[in-house]
């Protein structure tokens, strides 16, 4: 029997999912048919809570992955690279070493631009 995952454990591996394919806690909660559990979906994100079978079930097919995965300890999910990703790899070996530099300052400041949410 493969040990199971501890409750923050599946909490980051759900988030993990979600991000993946739903650019909310609410829309994935619509994709799972539970529209009303968006503040459930976050306290299991964080740990706090631990979802029945059925709930993972849902997760892991929204997710992409075997249900073993999800509760699986020994399993790690990581986000697919995504396009842009993939596009900029095979052209990174090209640059050179302060060109490299450039990019990484320029998405730096890239990530630093993008709206944040106001915490409540």
């Amino acid at each position: 029997m493969s040990p199971r995952v501890d409750a923050v454990q599946l909490g980051r591996k759900i988030r993990i999912l979600r991000e993946s394919v739903a650019s909310s806690r609410y829309e994935f909660a619509r994709r799972l048919g539970h529209l009303n559990s968006a503040s459930y979906l976050f306290q299991v994100e964080r740990g706090n809570r631990i979802p029945a079978i059925s709930y993972c079930e849902k997760i892991a097919k929204a997710g992409g992955v075997p249900l073993r995965d999800l509760i699986d300890a020994r399993v790690s999910i990581t986000l697919p690279p995504d396009e842009f990703i993939n596009e900029a790899a095979p052209l990174i070996r090209f640059v050179t070493r302060s060109g490299r530099a450039t990019i990484l300052e320029v998405l730096r400041m890239l990530a630093e631009e993008r709206p944040r949410r106001r915490r409540r």
